[in-house]
């Protein structure tokens, strides 16, 4: 471990913190750490934010609102000049547990797709009460939800904002289908699974979601350089 330099990392932030590793992660600089404080010495996680302050205020806001209304979200222990230091959740990346799955080929998945849609269910029911229009997670990155043991964490927040949840949802079985390897007969299994329960339990547009699906999958054939073969994605389109 080596000592994070305060005054120059973590503007604000007036007590010893450590560096453990540090997580990957696009938009930012992120690491797990340890911080001690009135002599109680904790794990945690340390974000730092490259891009604009309206980021972390976005994430600061919806954190601190979720957790205290009783979303499964990090708790926020201390916001920096540019940074957040956030609870640390010990578990497993979504996409690591659906890996997981799919290399057993364990068709026996209704758990975790019940893990899923129930915190879509409960993060959207809070963000509208809050805000009293439909909100969505947008960031829909595998990467961004920790399963630890019964409960599934949402982690990332920069980029919630007013939307579909179709969206939320055609991004989602987008993302699915295209880790590698993409489109597998039991990536295609587990993502029309989770589109029908998402459509059925949260009354969704289908026509709407599909668009959106058809949408970020263009969207991801450009932005990674891959291809999508038409034909997969029209059985999609149709049997769904």
């Amino acid at each position: 471990m080596r000592n994070l330099v305060n005054k120059n990392t973590i503007k604000g932030i007036d007590f010893p913190i450590k560096i453990i590793s540090e997580f990957k992660s696009k938009k930012n600089t992120v690491y797990k750490g340890s911080l001690k404080k009135n002599n109680t010495e904790k794990e945690c996680v340390i974000k730092l934010y490259e891009a604009k302050d309206n980021n972390k205020n976005n994430e600061m806001f919806w954190l601190d609102t979720l957790y205290n209304n009783g979303v499964k979200v990090p708790k926020l222990y201390y916001k920096g000049e540019n940074s957040l230091i956030l609870e640390y959740i010990s578990g497993y990346l979504l996409i690591e547990e659906i890996e997981k799955y799919e290399t057993e080929q364990n068709f026996n998945y209704y758990v975790l797709c019940s893990k899923i849609i129930n915190w879509f269910d409960k993060f959207y029911k809070t963000t509208y009460s809050i805000k009293g229009s439909r909100y969505i997670l947008y960031d829909i990155n595998l990467r961004n939800f920790i399963v630890a043991g019964d409960e599934l964490y949402g982690i990332d927040f920069e980029d919630c904002k007013e939307g579909n949840y179709e969206q939320d949802l055609g991004r989602l079985c987008a993302f699915i289908l295209t880790y590698e390897p993409k489109f597998t007969p039991w990536k295609i299994n587990f993502a029309k699974d989770i589109y029908t329960l998402f459509v059925d339990k949260l009354k969704l547009d289908v026509e709407l979601s599909k668009q959106y699906l058809s949408e970020e999958l263009d969207n991801i054939q450009k932005r990674r350089k891959i291809c999508i073969l038409d034909r997969k994605k029209d059985i999609i389109m149709n049997q769904w």
